[in-house]
């Protein structure tokens, strides 16, 4: 038996979520299906007690009014100031690390300055080591954001492209440099100055006003998709039947889900590439002082990229706090260790840095999410071109951070949703 709904949703991230709320809005019935058992995607919280954990960092910082309101109304929220932190062997610098060089060595400071002054000028940047060097110098380069490439984004600078960076890296003025060289109280120039997060729960909270009208069907994977009958078969042998579907799934996804793809559409979709997540979740009873708890790791031997506090988020301090650690891979960068040995390393790490002692450790878990981030390689506008072309053609609209294929934060995703979901509006008109 085929179930048949009007228009269907794959994927209940605040893309999908953000799209069944505009719908319903402009009087139009969604269903949203989840592979997952619970709704939310990577925006979801999870909970050990009175712990609680989101999958990957998430805070908002939308000035988009609309926006702030569907995340904010009737939730309490905390509003803060991210000062983040930077930790490379055993010296904690405030972030950005151009701005703050007090603390470093006399050696150091004169040869960040110096190829700072010096730094290369190029008509036409062609990748994101010539944009480090053209900001910020060599010495700099390749001393600090190489190495955060390498394990943030699993792949070297010169890998990857520029479009992406905006406001995520600040260029920095010389007048800046200086200053920081010999005063510690600089400016806070981080692009996600003034975070919020709610005060009594995980990230999944600022959900809350789209889930409750939003009629969700969890543990639905869809297996396959006939566009041209229009019918979706799920992982647990039913089917549905659509008028219209709007999706949130990954591009490379599309490989299994879809028939009688040709070679340029499968080469297209094998050679988008995205980082995977292993996350690292610890509940302690109280960190040592150290500078913040939004920090970023440069050593190559220390395995997370950064590490965060939903607690510290939440302004309940720093006492029974939760602590999560993000270890980033892909196929540029395979793990080469079980989740188990993953974990335990980063616990042995965290606690030779420092950061807390073995006894406030109260509850640790560890999973995997396949994917986290986009990696933008130059190859990238070209592969999701191809792909968003067959979506149109095949009368799949796409939406989020894995249907856009983009650098998308929590209020970017919403308004992919949203356009979605106004397209459709306009054309039922």
């Amino acid at each position: 038996m085929v179930e048949e709904k009007n228009v269907v949703i794959i994927g209940s991230g605040v893309a999908g979520l953000a799209a069944s709320y505009y719908l319903k809005k402009a009087g139009i019935e969604s269903i949203i299906y989840e592979q997952s058992n619970t709704p939310g995607g990577l925006s979801k919280s999870f909970s050990f007690g009175d712990y609680y954990f989101d999958y990957g960092g998430h805070c908002t910082f939308t000035k988009n009014k609309e926006i702030q309101e569907i995340l904010e109304s009737g939730i309490a929220c905390h509003e803060s100031i991210a000062i983040p932190y930077n930790f490379k062997k055993r010296n904690w610098i405030k972030h950005p690390v151009q701005n703050n060089l007090y603390s470093l060595s006399k050696n150091e400071k004169i040869a960040i300055l110096e190829d700072f002054i010096n730094k290369p000028q190029y008509e036409s940047v062609q990748n994101y080591r010539e944009w480090l060097l053209a900001a910020y110098g060599e010495y700099y380069t390749n001393n600090y954001p190489t190495l955060y490439t390498r394990k943030y984004w699993t792949v070297e600078p010169e890998q990857l492209e520029t479009a992406w960076v905006g406001p995520r890296m600040y260029q920095s003025s010389l007048h800046e440099v200086l200053e920081g060289l010999f005063e510690t109280d600089t400016p806070n120039v981080h692009y996600s100055n003034g975070i919020r997060y709610p005060k009594n729960g995980g990230f999944e909270l600022f959900l809350t006003n789209m889930k409750k009208d939003a009629e969700i069907s969890c543990s639905k994977q869809a297996k396959k998709i006939d566009p041209d009958k229009k019918i979706i078969e799920f992982s647990d042998h039913t089917f549905v039947k659509y008028h219209t579907l709007i999706s949130t799934v990954p591009l490379p996804e599309y490989r299994k889900l879809l028939c009688n793809l040709n070679d340029e559409q499968i080469y297209a979709m094998e050679h988008l590439n995205y980082t995977s997540l292993t996350l690292i979740s610890l509940g302690l009873k109280k960190v040592y002082d150290i500078p913040s708890t939004m920090f970023y790791i440069y050593d190559e031997d220390i395995l997370p990229a950064r590490v965060y506090s939903t607690t510290v988020m939440s302004g309940k301090g720093r006492q029974h706090i939760s602590l999560q650690a993000e270890v980033y891979s892909s196929r540029f960068k395979p793990l080469t260790q079980t989740m188990e040995e993953i974990k335990e390393q980063t616990i042995r790490q965290l606690i030779e840095m420092q950061v807390f002692k073995e006894e406030d450790l109260e509850v640790s878990d560890v999973r995997y999410e396949k994917y986290a981030n986009i990696i933008f390689t130059p190859d990238i506008y070209d592969n999701r071109a191809c792909v968003h072309e067959l979506l149109r053609k095949q009368d799949i609209y796409y939406a989020g951070r894995f249907g856009d294929w983009d650098y998308l934060w929590t209020d970017q995703s919403m308004l992919s949703g949203k356009n979605a979901a106004m397209q459709i509006i306009e054309r039922k008109k």
